[in-house]
């Protein structure tokens, strides 16, 4: 059960912990200054307890005779941001940081080492429940809230891009799913209607966010997972995914789409993303200043609160460029690339998995343009995308069928089938045999 079941409960463990607040809690300006609550003690005492575990029970040295390219790009993103965290102007905060994205590479190691087709086919299924019971609760208990987010659907204290993060990849692993469905695949085990509710409550949650970018990249990340999903499923399937699709289109068009996009935002605001491209303008500026190693890991969080307001750049690309300079964009553009050729590599070759993860990559580089939560530690995105790290390392040996049920045992063969019934036919020919002596005689003729 627990071989099954270890990659599903850490990994959405790392992404609950770190996303979900069930409070207002300290200020952007406490966070970053090093100030801890219970919240963040919580936090961090999670990924101190998935580090333990991993430790002390999937270490193991690995067998292979050179490591994969994917997994050296990532540990040297890692390693990258926790050096930046030694000149970051807030260290407290960038080593905290830097510790729990240790956590998630050896996490994501842990995967490429020991994780099956059965265990990563349940973190994905509880990935999605999660998410959706996460959209229940956002409807019957109304979310907290959020300054400057009202009229945008959220649960808990959860900002709506980063409810929209966590329902988009939802959205798009659901279609993914679907498009695997086949007899006696691990993949998608559950039947038909259980996807469909859970790709309507989904669809419908991230349609509620409003959040533009969370939407657009579950658009892309679902058309390529269908796309490239070699159209495996039945016709029925399919036809459904569409009508999903176009239901969604419809919604948009009722309701006004333009007003939709807008969200009640000036035309300075739309003109400049909701200020993303002044930031953005500011960002590059910061990178002219320190070009090869930038300003210390989670500076950019910092820099852009003083001037905007905002807790970071809004676009991971621009994050990354801040904080580490060349010397980590470089690791960083790596490690994309090279997860990107993975996944294409495995959907060339026939692998199932190769729709699925090129799918959520799309997502994850689309919504990057207005999130900065790829290239930060300890988001959904950041999670996912190691996790995709490590389960490119570990398909090549990964089995998605069940396996054939034993034939059944051999019938036992009796002295009385092997040389005939009692009137001496032979069990094979039918030709007779001779007939067995009575008791008490003996040979040669002679009785006892």
């Amino acid at each position: 059960m627990w071989r099954l079941s270890w990659v599903a409960i850490l990994g959405v463990t790392l992404m609950v912990v770190s996303e979900y607040k069930v409070g207002t809690g300290r200020s952007q300006q406490a966070a970053i200054g090093g100030q801890a609550d219970s919240g963040t003690l919580a936090e961090l005492l999670a990924y101190g307890v998935v580090g333990a575990f991993l430790l002390f029970q999937l270490s193991r040295a690995p067998r292979w005779r050179r490591w994969p390219a994917s997994l050296m790009a990532m540990w040297g993103f890692t390693l990258a941001m926790a050096l930046g965290a030694t000149w970051s102007p807030f260290p407290m905060f960038a080593l905290a940081r830097a510790g729990q994205l240790v956590v998630v590479a050896w996490f994501a190691t842990a995967i490429a080492q020991h994780a099956t087709a059965g265990a990563l086919s349940r973190f994905c299924h509880a990935y999605v429940v999660v998410v959706a019971l996460s959209v229940a609760l956002g409807v019957v208990v109304p979310g907290g809230h959020i300054q400057g987010q009202e009229g945008r659907f959220h649960w808990l204290y959860v900002h709506p891009n980063i409810a929209g993060a966590f329902l988009g990849i939802a959205v798009t692993v659901v279609v993914a799913l679907l498009g695997r469905r086949s007899p006696g695949s691990l993949a998608a085990p559950w039947p038909l209607p259980a996807y469909l509710v859970l790709l309507a409550v989904t669809v419908g949650g991230l349609l509620a966010t409003r959040s533009r970018g969370a939407l657009t990249g579950a658009i892309v990340g679902s058309a390529v997972a269908l796309l490239f999903s070699g159209h495996r499923g039945r016709w029925a399937d399919r036809l459904l995914i569409v009508t999903c699709v176009t239901t969604i289109g419809w919604a948009l068009a009722e309701s006004g789409i333009i007003s939709y996009w807008q969200r009640g935002e000036s035309q300075q605001q739309l003109s400049t993303l909701n200020s993303r491209t002044e930031v953005w303008g500011q960002a590059w500026e910061l990178f002219l200043r320190r070009p090869l190693l930038g300003h210390g890991f989670t500076s950019a969080r910092g820099v852009f609160l003083e001037t905007f307001d905002l807790g970071g750049a809004h676009n991971a690309y621009v994050e990354v460029l801040v904080n580490s300079g060349a010397f980590g964009i470089v690791w960083w553009a790596a490690l994309l690339i090279v997860a990107l050729a993975g996944a294409n590599r495995l959907r060339r070759d026939g692998h199932p998995d190769g729709a699925l993860l090129l799918g959520v990559l799309g997502f994850l580089l689309v919504n990057a343009l207005t999130a900065g939560g790829l290239g930060q530690a300890a988001t959904v995105q950041n999670v996912w995308l190691f996790v995709i790290v490590g389960w490119l390392v570990a398909a090549p040996r990964l089995r998605w069928t069940r396996p054939a049920p034993p034939p059944p045992p051999p019938l036992l063969v009796t002295p009385l089938l092997a040389g005939g019934g009692p009137d001496g036919a032979s069990g094979d020919d039918g030709a007779a045999g001779p007939a067995p002596a009575p008791l008490g005689h003996r040979p040669g003729g002679e009785d006892a």
